[in-house]
């Protein structure tokens, strides 16, 4: 049988011009009674610039939040030190997602109408679909 130790779910906005981290939820699974939404770290990381500071600071404030029991499977303090390594991993790849060459950002266009790619190519808006590798929302 397959338990998990600690689960991690992040889910990211980002700004891929200003790389900017927008709006973030972090959400773990065995690091507390009940899954738990890491709001202090989600707040402290909103506006911050893309980078090592911004995942360093996931890292810490994510071991500051969560509250993993002991048990069987793994300790509190492995659990803690997992916690905070496995949300920077977690943030990273959401970001890395978000920050992909192609993908149209759709309140950016030019004054003829066409769609810029957060990698600041331009394409004809009917394009689009061709660009993010699906139908433009």
């Amino acid at each position: 049988m397959d338990i998990a130790t600690l689960s991690c779910s992040v889910v990211s906005r980002i700004d891929p011009l200003k790389k900017v981290l927008e709006d973030v939820r972090i959400t773990f699974g065995v690091a507390a009674p009940v899954p738990y939404r890491c709001a202090k770290t989600e707040e402290a990381l909103r506006g911050m610039k893309i980078g090592e500071e911004l995942y360093q600071k996931v890292e810490e404030l994510v071991r500051e939040e969560i509250n993993p029991r002991d048990s069987w499977r793994a300790s509190k303090a492995f659990r803690l030190q997992i916690g905070g390594e496995i949300a920077k991993r977690a943030l990273k790849e959401s970001v890395r997602r978000g920050m992909v060459t192609g993908v149209v950002v759709p309140d950016v266009r030019t004054t003829s109408g066409e769609n810029m790619s957060s990698n600041g190519k331009i394409y004809p808006s009917s394009d689009a679909e061709n660009v993010t590798g699906g139908e433009q929302s």
